[in-house]
């Protein structure tokens, strides 16, 4: 075990930084080494109890080898111990241990997922996490509860990744499933152990000195004073992050959307925090709150020491905005129904607080009056553990009530967009959804280069009656018996403006991700053709809504690697993009193993993952896998994590933007404040004797080294989700809908040329119409050089040969397709791109306008330009 006194601290951290102490590593190497070592000792007890025969043996040996690394079991003696023990069949009085193997298997699944997401994974994580949960799984029969139950196997529902599009009523039946579970949980009134969070690590007693004295109980409170200190700094240093970034959405810096994540995962970790705390110094739930409100008042209390009386410099009213007193009053007020009254105002009134109504709104929600689209940290605490939580949410409103205090300019603007923002989204889905219609009605299906037959009708039709049904909550208005407005949804996610950005991002998701799943292949098939046009078709101009996208997603995967130039590469190139074909099969010595077969090799699994279209960028991706993972799923805090750990690599990549001078101000005063807090509470330092040094058993901390990682991370994370959000609001259906008129186009004209039908007529019945996608493969592959006659070499050495070889039969259609890619670029190239920065904007005015011109523009050349291309 890694035992790190105060002396050998700096020394090690010369070998693991603070990041890879707290965050690379989850729970680190050497709490997951910590958790074992308890497990092993706790089964070894337990096998000695049971008078197994081994157990001694092995006891023997452990004591006898123990050394300053101390002792460990093998997987082989464990396992020797653990089957012993299953084989009493005797109730376990002592369950502790498998709390430890508990942990340790949770500690070393998230140290495994660091090494995979670094590439650096091998077998012994797997091996010995696959043991451990044997174990688990052997000694969890002999706990009281479990040895009653049935051992009929349960059948499990299948674990998939891919997005569900809800329509009302999962979304109700999930509620109502939640709310069920939650009014049960209330009924037993019994508080249970949250195991899903991590427990504190089992830090191994130290060594005492005989001339070293103990703590008295005077500094055994102080050091827990300190303690408080750090985490309150900690929690403030949160709050700045989740300041600046709601500053940013005032300025127009970010959306509601990209600020709506921030402060939800700020949420997410400092429940993670408060949970760590609270075990730490073994408070019961509920207790932290009162802790710091006895803490705050000691610091509101003058002292007689001139040291301590000169660095008070904080008022007491930003005493208590530090402490989050207004949070823990309105939650207190709330919590407890039968709580006394409060202050009395001028009126001789009961004094009520500003935000009461609006917390009193969630017991609506609570009685599925109001089925929200998603739901944020807060709100999922709040309604479904209200009294485990009791430690976090008092902290957790205080935030809530800090963005509300910053967004309270923007609530009317907050409102519009997110109205109009659900407007959009229908109104996507609609003209899609109309436009396949008609392209049915005609008897000319939309091609999207699937393998399968596609209608976004069935996909969109739940998730658009959702969304409309959303929208008209938010503009409900109530009034009471004395005619009085109420509180109601769109007043409610307003004030809650983290809530009202979650939801927006929970229906861009919706449909983003089908959208861009359905449409990347035939996507990916145009940026080749484009590719094409532009290297050898002559096409000299950009298209700049199809570079958006090729940048975006990345070269690499659509072209698997640089854009081909040559002929040559097109037709294999392409086949590699869109296809699971292996490279193999385009080498120059490659023999296929089977002559008679005409299948090409198809390449490994994990290959296939660098192809295609992602649904979302990459540190979406990370966030929508941590928000589909049920809350109830123990690995949910791996996702997490993962977050983080991605965060971590992109910041080492990039250069990190250096923050305003404001932000640096804020953050000098936040420490000033906090080290005045700590030399308020600490003893003047005693005079010192002559030939003695005195050393203080218990240190100030010191808030200029103070860990900043998790702040400078969700800094990261509010750069990265800004600059991507232009893409997240680029509209992939519309695109499709412009470029397929395009492809109906060369389809006709060009591809359906009678070399290409005689080529394709080779190959299969030639009364069977080939497939887009068929023809643009005999597209490439005729492009692709021969090999050059011993004239052409002789004028190729001598400086007349040509760039292309007279062989390349297809130059002149490829002519006539840059020709028709030319005209809609020059007419619409752009148009989507703009949309994009008109709703990233939030110019909804903008974007009405660009409607209503491309309508009237359709006006005026007879009718939908998809029908007119037929």
């Amino acid at each position: 075990m890694l035992r790190m006194s105060g002396d050998r601290q700096t020394d090690q951290q010369q070998l693991f930084d603070l990041w890879a102490l707290r965050n690379e590593l989850p729970e680190t190497v050497r709490r997951y080494k910590a958790y074992t070592d308890q497990f092993e000792q706790w089964l070894i007890k337990t096998a000695i109890q049971r008078e197994v025969e081994v157990a001694e043996i092995i006891n023997t040996k452990a004591q006898k080898n123990k050394g300053k690394k101390g002792y460990r079991l093998a997987i082989g003696q464990q396992k020797q111990l653990v089957e012993a023990i299953a084989s009493t069949n005797t109730p376990l009085n002592d369950t502790s241990g498998l709390l430890d193997l508990s942990d340790a298997i949770r500690s070393r699944k998230e140290v495994a997922e660091y090494h995979r997401f670094q590439n650096s994974e091998d077998d012994g994580h797997a091996y010995f996490n696959l043991n451990l949960e044997g174990f688990m799984t052997s000694l969890s029969r002999l706990v009281v509860p479990k040895m009653f139950r049935s051992e009929e196997p349960k059948e499990k529902s299948p674990v998939t990744y891919l997005l569900r599009f809800g329509g009302p009523d999962t979304v109700a039946e999930e509620q109502n499933e939640r709310l069920k579970k939650m009014r049960e949980e209330e009924d037993e009134d019994v508080e249970v152990e949250d195991d899903s969070q991590p427990r504190p690590v089992p830090v191994p007693p130290k060594k005492k000195n005989p001339d070293e004295q103990p703590m008295t109980e005077a500094e055994t409170l102080l050091q827990t004073e300190h303690t408080l200190i750090c985490f309150l700094y900690n929690y403030n240093r949160l709050r700045l992050v989740v300041r600046d970034t709601w500053d940013a959405y005032h300025n127009g810096e970010i959306t509601a959307v990209t600020a709506g994540l921030v402060t939800d995962l700020v949420q997410s970790h400092l429940h993670q925090d408060v949970n760590a705390i609270t075990e730490e110094l073994e408070l019961r739930p509920g207790e932290l709150p009162i802790l710091l409100h006895t803490l705050q008042k000691k610091l509101n209390t003058p002292h007689d020491h001139p040291a301590q009386a000169a660095d008070g410099i904080v008022e007491v009213h930003h005493v208590r905005y530090l402490f989050a007193y207004e949070g823990t009053y309105l939650f207190l007020r709330y919590h407890r129904k039968d709580a006394p009254p409060g202050p009395l105002d001028a009126e001789g009134k009961p004094h009520k607080h500003w935000a009461s109504n609006w917390i009193h709104f969630y017991d609506l929600i609570r009685k599925s009056e109001l089925k929200l689209p998603k739901w944020d940290h807060f709100t999922e605490e709040i309604l479904m553990h209200p009294s485990p939580s009791r430690s976090y949410l008092p902290l957790g409103l205080q935030i809530i009530l800090d963005v509300i205090d910053i967004t309270n300019p923007d609530s009317r603007k907050l409102l519009f967009d997110l109205r109009e923002h659900g407007l959009e989204v229908s109104n996507c889905i609609r003209l899609h959804i109309e436009f396949e219609d008609r392209m049915w009605a005609n008897d000319n299906k939309p091609d999207y280069f699937t393998s399968e037959e596609v209608k976004f009708s069935n996909t969109y039709l739940a998730t658009a009656t959702h969304l409309l049904e959303w929208v008209q909550e938010l503009i409900k208005s109530k009034t009471g018996p004395d005619g009085e407005q109420i509180m109601t949804a769109g007043v409610f996610v307003t004030l809650h403006a983290t809530l009202a950005g979650m939801s927006m991002w929970h229906f861009n998701v919706s449909y983003q991700g089908a959208a861009i799943v359905k449409t990347q292949w035939f996507v990916n098939a145009l940026a080749h053709l484009y590719n094409a046009a532009r290297q050898i078709g002559g096409l000299d101009l950009e298209w700049p809504d199809l570079e958006f996208l090729i940048k975006t997603q990345g070269e690499k995967r659509i072209f698997q690697g640089d854009r081909p130039t040559s002929p040559d590469d097109f037709f294999s190139r392409f086949l590699l993009s869109s296809t699971a074909v292996s490279s193999r099969a385009f080498a120059s010595d490659y023999r296929h193993g089977n002559t008679k077969s005409q299948h090409m090799p198809n390449m490994s699994s994990s290959a296939q993952k660098n192809h295609g279209f992602i649904p979302d960028l990459p540190l979406e991706m990370k966030i929508r896998e941590f928000y589909t993972t049920n809350s109830t799923d123990e690995n949910r805090w791996i996702r997490r994590h993962a977050v983080f750990n991605y965060l971590h690599t992109k910041r080492e990549e990039s250069t990190p933007v250096a923050d305003s001078k404001e932000v640096l101000t804020r953050l000098e005063d936040l420490r000033k404040a906090f080290k005045s807090f700590t030399t308020k509470i600490s003893p003047p330092k005693p005079k010192k004797r002559k030939g003695k040094k005195s050393k203080p058993k218990v240190n100030k901390p010191d808030f200029w080294s103070q860990d900043e990682t998790h702040a400078d991370l969700l800094t990261t994370m509010r750069t990265e989700l800004a600059a991507n959000e232009v893409h997240n609001n680029f509209d992939y259906l519309s695109f499709y809908r412009r470029a397929f008129t395009l492809v109906m186009a060369i389809r006709e004209k060009v591809l359906l040329g009678d070399r290409l039908r005689s080529l394709h007529a080779t190959h299969v019945d030639e009364e069977k119409e080939p497939s887009n996608f068929t023809l643009i493969c005999e597209l490439f592959r005729e492009m692709r050089i021969g090999e050059k006659t011993r004239a052409e070499k002789e004028d190729e050495e001598k400086g007349l040969g040509t760039q292309l070889s007279t062989k390349v039969v297809p130059v002149g259609q490829l002519g006539a397709v840059t020709d028709m890619i030319r005209d809609l670029i020059g007419r619409e190239g752009g148009e989507e791109l703009k949309r994009a920065q008109l709703r990233r904007d939030r110019d909804w005015e903008g974007l009405k306008a660009a409607y209503a011109a491309e309508e009237e523009k359709e006006a005026a050349v007879g009718g939908d330009v998809v029908l007119a291309a037929e």
